[in-house]
């Protein structure tokens, strides 16, 4: 099957190491596809030698530097169910796997006839901003992109188990570059807003529903989504993010989800295939808990001011204000420095997004985890650590505090911007001296 799959006549396969392990989730081996197959586990690339997408896989995946969180793992799986909800409704063929025994989450689409790197990278970017575990790397990478097919191996010994769909679909597709335009028109107009306040419930509203407690009207509409909607872990964080914000109290929480239609995930667990299976007290209680705790970090760190709020040294804005003013005019005079790369870019956004909370707050030192910076600008913890890590070690952020007993981490910006290594010059390396205005002026000298 990997061989009608694969668009090349090529996988990638993965290397033991001196100990004969795979304890290295990478593929530098290449393997020509043939009727013996590979002794360890390969992957298939997405995209044929021209460049031209065959295949989509869509990777979901609950791991937060590189260990497994069962709450990211049941966050991938709501995910992954509501984009394949999604993809039965257009009628796109797909095939949803457990990729491997941790519990992610791969949804498979054969093209007929293809798909350019163009449009699989705007399908791509409007699916990342509607599911969060989303990997959608592979999706944007047209020359290396691949993943393990259905039925494949994992290193750890498990396989690629197929959990809805039929391989059939893969083998002779029908759904083509058409019907994934459409698929993104729909994700870009489904995406959640960037706000809390704005966003939508993602399924019907039960208008029987009230609230213990007073609640915004936002918040009122995602606790009466019958079910949770079609994403109810999702959901369900956005009716902790609504009680937070309201000034409700842990017990409060707890009682709401004991009868509100919206935090059924907190009830009840995905069993895929349509299926759910009631928690355990004791399970639901430490998996409230550990949401209202986030919920609670991520209110504050959007709380609006006061307005009557007057800085205490004006001394202190000033420096803040300056200091700002610096880094945003770097970003204008060094665009290369900033966007030549996904991982550039990611660092600008993060600094961008510290910067803010400096002037937000008044302060030169914020507490921000990794987690919430990653909230704000919309990128994955991974992203946002490294692009932190990145930065500190560049000099234009400053760790003032490790994150210590569930305290957040503390960052400031430097006030002295040194020049990275990895800078980009905004101006040529060879730059030759310009020649003189005429052969005239020239021969007078």
């Amino acid at each position: 099957m990997s061989r009608r799959l694969s668009p090349r006549d090529q996988v990638r396969v993965m290397k033991r190491d001196a100990y004969g392990r795979l304890d290295e989730n990478s593929y530098p081996l290449i393997y020509r596809v043939g009727p013996t197959e590979p002794t360890t586990p390969w992957l298939v690339r997405l995209a044929d030698d021209a460049g031209i997408f065959r295949l989509l896989c869509f990777d979901f995946d609950g791991k937060e530097a590189g260990v497994v969180s069962p709450d990211l793992m049941e966050r991938a799986v709501d995910d992954c169910d509501a984009l394949s909800g999604l993809l039965d409704r257009l009628a796109i063929a797909h095939v949803v796997c457990q990729s491997s025994g941790t519990g992610g989450r791969h949804i498979w689409v054969a093209l007929h006839g293809g798909a350019p790197a163009a449009v699989v990278a705007a399908l791509a970017g409007a699916a990342h901003a509607n599911y969060s575990t989303l990997d959608h790397g592979m999706l944007c990478n047209p020359r290396e992109g691949g993943a393990r097919p259905p039925l494949a191996p994992h290193r750890d010994g498990s396989s690629s188990t197929i959990l809805r769909g039929a391989v059939e679909d893969l083998l002779s597709p029908t759904a083509t570059s058409t019907d994934l335009d459409t698929l993104t028109r729909v994700l870009d107009q489904a995406k959640p807003a960037s706000r809390p306040s704005d966003t939508t419930p993602s399924g019907p509203i039960d208008a029987r529903y009230s609230a213990h407690r007073p609640l915004s009207a936002w918040g009122q509409g995602h606790m009466a989504t019958v079910n949770g909607g079609s994403n109810p872990s999702w959901t369900g964080f956005m009716c902790l993010l609504a009680a937070a914000s309201a000034g409700w109290t842990l017990a409060d929480a707890s009682q709401e989800a004991r009868t509100a239609p919206g935090m059924e995930h907190y009830r009840t667990k995905n069993m895929s295939r349509g299926a759910r299976k009631p928690r355990t007290e004791a399970e639901a209680t430490a998996r409230l808990e550990r949401q209202w705790a986030k919920a609670q970090q991520y209110s504050a760190l959007q709380a609006p001011l006061g307005s009557s709020r007057t800085p205490a040294d004006l001394a202190e804005l000033g420096v803040i204000v300056d200091t700002v003013d610096d880094l945003l005019t770097r970003f204008r005079a060094s665009p290369g420095r900033w966007g030549q790369s996904e991982a550039a870019t990611s660092r600008r956004t993060i600094l961008s997004a510290v910067a803010y909370l400096t002037l937000q707050t008044g302060k030169r030192t914020v507490a921000a985890s990794i987690r919430d910076l990653a909230l704000m600008v919309g990128l994955s913890r991974d992203t946002a650590r490294r692009a932190l890590t990145a930065l500190a070690e560049d000099g234009f952020l400053v760790r003032v505090s490790l994150s210590d007993s569930g305290n957040a981490a503390e960052w400031r910006l430097s006030t002295d911007f040194s020049t990275a290594s990895r800078t980009v010059a905004s101006q040529p390396l060879n730059n030759p001296r310009p020649p003189p205005s005429s052969s005239i002026s020239a021969r007078r000298w």
